[in-house]
């Protein structure tokens, strides 16, 4: 076998790859997490499979709706950045969820 000197680095030595798919892969876990933990809370709470419809629905919409402008956003800005600010809002959003639905969960027990 020739050793080719033009032939590229193994992927997993390129700077920030493990980092950047370890942070994709706990980022997309905590939201399937979180995903399946509010509707857990909403159907607790309401014992309502309607209830518990709309909240997926309620999940899913934003998705939907955010899909195009997002795809401009990451081709005029910095994807990092983008990234980073969406993940500090996603942990803003389930933390005031736990610390606004925290005391009910206390009162209940």
């Amino acid at each position: 076998m020739e050793n080719n000197p033009a032939a590229p680095p193994p992927l997993l030595s390129q700077p920030g790859l493990v980092a950047a798919l370890t942070s994709r892969t706990l980022g997309a876990f905590s939201s399937q997490v979180q995903a399946v933990a509010v509707g857990w809370q909403i159907y607790a709470l309401t014992h309502s499979a309607a209830a518990l419809g709309f909240v997926g629905l309620a999940q899913f919409l934003p998705m939907v709706a955010f899909i195009f402008p997002a795809g401009h956003a990451a081709d005029q800005h910095d994807r990092r950045r983008i990234v980073i600010t969406c993940q500090a809002i996603e942990a803003l959003a389930a933390a005031s969820w736990r610390w606004r639905l925290l005391p009910i969960f206390l009162h209940r027990a």
